[in-house]
């Protein structure tokens, strides 16, 4: 029995049956093995992480990662003014449409009271200008002053 190995210059180390197999072979079932352990580990946590994100879901309508992101095109019109980007109305819309309940118009009045208040130079004056320059509506003015606790 004639046996053709691959790579001429690596010897074979093994017999398995009929077959021989080569060290580097061998290491490469290794790695194998353990990228199929890495890739499902790695799918373990993503599926946990998806889990954890629709148990938040299951609380409220809308995250504050979520309006943090919707809103963050507003920040510069929210210190600087000129034009509204349409990114900022479109985050306001998905702001306002994502968040049904009192309890929600709480939850994201605090988290963006809470972001707001992070961000120097803000004017709350142009901030106040954004749902009716958007075509939109918001059942509270966020000012420095908001009790997000009264919000209906």
């Amino acid at each position: 029995m004639l046996n053709v190995h691959p790579d001429p210059k690596v010897e074979p180390s093994k017999k398995l049956g009929p077959l021989f197999v080569c060290e580097r072979e061998r290491l490469n079932i290794i790695t194998m093995a353990k990228l199929a352990v890495s890739t499902k580990s790695f799918t373990t946590v993503l599926l946990l992480a998806c889990m954890l994100v629709f148990s938040a879901h299951v609380d409220a309508s809308i995250t504050c990662a979520e309006v943090t992101t919707l809103l963050t095109p507003c920040i510069s019109y929210a210190i600087f003014g000129g034009t509204v980007p349409q990114a900022c109305c479109e985050g306001i819309k998905a702001v306002h449409a994502g968040s049904t309940t009192v309890e929600d118009h709480r939850a994201t009045c605090s988290c963006i009271m809470d972001g707001i208040s992070r961000i120097p130079g803000i004017n709350y004056d142009l901030v106040g200008t954004l749902p009716e320059t958007c075509g939109t509506t918001c059942t509270y003015k966020i000012t420095p002053t908001t009790d997000c606790s009264k919000v209906d």
